[in-house]
């Protein structure tokens, strides 16, 4: 899922989130990859979040032509393969650079945080797909006014980070 101050993506699993089997295989093991492979990340990339992202900036009104990513630095994320493919089809030519182990400066975490205490408030999972159905319920009801606030309180976040030299600033 990708997320902005005006919305959010859709919810897009891949391996290593839920035991799937990757259909990528290590070439020098001859086994399937057991988490997050590059082609299968640069597959997540072209077919939804560069187009969801197109999406949810056109219907927005603004910055269609120049919205940039952030991601973390998941090893297939930083592959050069899929920082060349990000700074050629993100439409603002780059993602931004973020520091690691910083989920307190990630809007992305603090929105998982909030949808994973609205999870915990229904009824127990039967099985994976119940929970995927579950999961894009409590995406399709996260409030604008939730991300409009995470996101206008960026600036103070990270001034608080730099107070602390860098720690975690807690909640």
């Amino acid at each position: 899922m990708g997320v902005a101050f005006h919305g959010a993506t859709s919810l897009k699993f891949v391996t290593g989130t839920h035991k799937q089997v990757s259909k990528y295989t290590d070439p020098k093991s001859k086994r399937p990859y057991r988490g997050l492979a590059q082609q299968e990340y640069t597959d997540v990339l072209h077919d939804h979040f560069i187009p969801e992202g197109n999406k949810l900036f056109k219907n927005a009104g603004q910055w269609a032509d120049k919205w940039q990513m952030q991601q973390d630095n998941a090893p297939a994320h930083k592959t050069p393969t899929n920082m060349a493919y990000i700074a050629a089809n993100v439409p603002g030519g780059h993602f931004l650079a973020w520091p690691p182990n910083s989920p307190d400066l990630s809007p992305i975490e603090n929105l998982w945080s909030w949808m994973d205490i609205k999870l915990h408030k229904l009824d127990t999972c039967k099985n994976i797909e119940e929970l995927k159905e579950r999961l894009e319920q409590v995406r399709q009801s996260i409030p604008p006014t939730l991300l409009h606030n995470m996101f206008d309180g960026m600036k103070a976040r990270m001034e608080r980070v730099i107070e602390l030299n860098g720690d975690y600033i807690g909640k």
